[in-house]
């Protein structure tokens, strides 16, 4: 169930890695994202012909995505990278995390390319409190430009935040929430060991609607 101000990400963008995307390493997105312009480079040259997408030069979109390992629980269906919510590793990751953004913001990675995207997926981000999701967003649009039509998820479980919380989230500029419903039937939660109900889901989505 998502919720946001802008539509789908552009076909240019690339997909979340099935494993979370931590290992992938500095310019996986760039890499992944371009893949698709350098087929088509290779399919104009082969054709001797030239593409008409090709006349004027081209600034390749980019997306960040940022895991966040932390829930409160493993679900039974799970099989992703988790660690879970303490208050010491969850200060601890944000250390690093921060020293992280500085370092490939200080070698110039994007070569200030404008962030088409801002993706916080895990794990659960908001097993985090929501001013520390905030802090790291700010942080992340001081190190690299970003516009007006810069698209701004957090993946979040519905009964990971309070309508205070998505207030936060919004105040600090994420433009889309994505939740993790699994299920609209309460009955189907206790069979995979999903935290919650329905309710928190329906009541969430309600609190994001007016944040």
């Amino acid at each position: 169930i998502e919720l946001g101000a802008h539509s789908p990400l552009p076909w240019a963008q690339a997909p979340v890695p099935a494993d979370g995307g931590c290992d992938e390493g500095p310019g996986y997105w760039d890499r992944a994202g371009g893949s698709l312009f350098d087929c088509l480079e290779l399919l104009a040259s082969a054709s001797g012909g030239r593409l008409a997408a090709f006349d004027e030069p081209l600034v390749r979109e980019i997306g960040l995505y940022i895991h966040i390992p932390f829930c409160r629980q493993r679900c039974h269906f799970c099989a992703f990278y988790l660690e879970i919510a303490r208050t010491e590793r969850i200060e601890a990751f944000c250390r690093a995390l921060a020293q992280e953004i500085d370092l490939c913001r200080r070698q110039d990675l994007i070569k200030g390319r404008p962030l088409q995207s801002i993706y916080f997926g895990g794990g659960t981000p908001t097993a985090i409190p929501a001013a520390r999701l905030a802090g790291l967003l700010a942080m992340i649009r001081t190190a690299w430009p970003t516009n007006a039509m810069t698209e701004i998820t957090v993946e979040a479980h519905p009964s990971t935040v309070s309508a205070d919380d998505l207030a936060i989230l919004a105040e600090a500029g994420v433009t889309r929430i994505s939740f993790g419903a699994e299920s609209m039937n309460d009955e189907d939660f206790i069979p995979i060991g999903r935290p919650g109900t329905v309710l928190d889901t329906e009541t969430a989505m309600t609190a994001a609607r007016s944040a």
